[in-house]
C-alpha cells in the first residue's frame, strides 16, 4: 500500500473513495483478521515523536495499524512541505458517516464506545432512527479500571462488525491495541469527539468550512478552550519543515 512517513507515522496515500471502499471490505465479518485504522491530525503525529517511554509507546500502537489517514489539514501541509503526494484530508468523521451508511444497507452491527452518558444515549437514538436496518449499542467512556472489563464484554456478547471508539487519543488508540485481538471486531476506528457530533451535542464545521480545510478554526472559535491543542500545528510545522531542511524524508 502506497504511504508516506511524516516524523516516522506511514500515512496511506490512498485518496478517500479508496480508503472508503478498502474499510468497506474489510467490515465483512468473515476477514481473516481485525483491522485497526487511525486517523491522524498533526497533534497525534506530535504525540508520538518524543523520546519518553510514553511517547514510543503510543507510536509502536500507531505502527500496529494496518492503515493510518491524514486527517488534519496540517498533515497535508506537512506532505507537501516534503514534497510527498497526500492530496486530501481522510476524517474520521467522513468515514464515520459512510461506514454507518454502509452498515445500515447490510444490516451490519455497530458498537459506539465513548462521549458522556447522555451525549453517547442520544447518539445511539439518533443512529436508530436514522438508520434502522443496522443495530447499535453503545457505552459511554466514563467507566474505571473495573468497568471497562464490562465494556469488553458487552462488545464480545453483542458481536459488532464496526467498532468507534471515542475516549480521544490515545486513549482511544489504546482501548484497540490492547484488545484488538480479544474482542476480534473486523473494523475498528479511534474517532475522538466524534459521538458528540452524532448526539448532535456539538456540530461540526459547515461544509465551505471542511472543504476549504479550515474545519480547525470552526471547532476553534466554538470550543475556545482547544487553543492549547491547536498551539501543536504550527510546531507540527516547523518540525516538518526542520525535517526538510534536512533532507530527512524516510
Amino acid at each position: 500500500m502506497d504511504q508516506q512517513y511524516i516524523k516516522g507515522i506511514p500515512f496511506s496515500t490512498l485518496g478517500y473513495s479508496r480508503v472508503i471502499s478498502l474499510l468497506k471490505d474489510w467490515l465483512y465479518e468473515k476477514q481473516e483478521k481485525p483491522r485497526f485504522v487511525v486517523t491522524a491530525n498533526p497533534e497525534i503525529v506530535m504525540s508520538a515523536k518524543e523520546e519518553t517511554a510514553k511517547s514510543k509507546l503510543f507510536k509502536k500502537m500507531l505502527l500496529s495499524a494496518d492503515l493510518i489517514t491524514a486527517d488534519g489539514i496540517g498533515v497535508i501541509i506537512g506532505s507537501k512541505i516534503l514534497k510527498g503526494t497526500l492530496e486530501e484530508r481522510v476524517t474520521g468523521a467522513d468515514l464515520t458517516h459512510d461506514l454507518i451508511e454502509h452498515c445500515n444497507e447490510k444490516g451490519y452491527r455497530v458498537f459506539l464506545f465513548g462521549a458522556a452518558p447522555e451525549s453517547n444515549e442520544k447518539a445511539l437514538e439518533k443512529l436508530k432512527e436514522k438508520f434502522p436496518h443496522a443495530s447499535f449499542k453503545g457505552r459511554d467512556g466514563f467507566v474505571n479500571g473495573e468497568e471497562i472489563e464490562e465494556v469488553k464484554t458487552q462488545i464480545q456478547q453483542f458481536k459488532p462488525h464496526l467498532l468507534l471508539v471515542g475516549l480521544g487519543s490515545p486513549k482511544q488508540e489504546e482501548f484497540i491495541y490492547d484488545n484488538l485481538q480479544t474482542l476480534n471486531v473486523p473494523l475498528s476506528i479511534g474517532i475522538g469527539g466524534m459521538i458528540d457530533i452524532l448526539s448532535g451535542t456539538v456540530k461540526r464545521a459547515p461544509k465551505i468550512m471542511r472543504d476549504t480545510g479550515t474545519e480547525w478554526l470552526y471547532r476553534l472559535i466554538s470550543q475556545p478552550k482547544r487553543i492549547k491543542r491547536q498551539l501543536v500545528l504550527p510546531k507540527f510545522l516547523l518540525s516538518v519543515m526542520a525535517e526538510r531542511i534536512k533532507g530527512v524524508t524516510n
